[in-house]
């Protein structure tokens, strides 16, 4: 909304303001879930912990009484969940922080600039479906 002389009503701006607080507010739902996954990736590339952590694990010879009761909620499973799961609040504060506020100053910023969602969900769509029809039978392939 722009006044005859091209200036913004002070209403405009207002509601871009309320926008933001809003923003601000939902921002953490999708937030959260998106910082421990870039978190780990980040781990991943700087300790290999997850990677380590696989290898002891498959490394460790079983005898057929672990096989045959396995029990998911074991003591050593469960640390291993634990430690796999949790390996990135280990790592240096420095990154930690650089990844947290990254990642909010982006989503902040989107959420500031851009006028229409649906270039974030086109580029979005466009690398999952490239992911789902070439990438994942590749790896699926050279798995096997």
């Amino acid at each position: 909304m722009r006044n005859p002389q091209g200036k913004p009503f002070w209403e405009s701006e207002l509601i871009e303001v309320a926008f933001i607080v809003v923003l601000i507010c939902h921002i953490p739902f999708v937030y959260f879930s998106g910082k421990e996954a870039a978190c780990i990736i980040f781990d991943e590339f700087d300790r290999q912990s997850i990677s380590k952590l696989l290898a002891e694990k498959t490394s460790k010879p079983r005898s057929e009484s672990e096989d045959q009761t396995y029990n998911p909620l074991s003591e050593s499973s469960v640390s291993l969940k634990i430690a796999g799961r949790m390996s990135y609040k280990d790592m240096k504060p420095i990154f930690y922080l650089s990844i947290t506020f990254g990642l909010f100053g982006i989503e902040v910023l989107g959420g500031i600039f851009l006028s229409d969602i649906s270039a974030v969900f086109d580029v979005v769509s466009a690398f999952a479906v490239t992911f789902l029809a070439f990438w994942f039978p590749a790896g699926y392939y050279l798995m096997a």
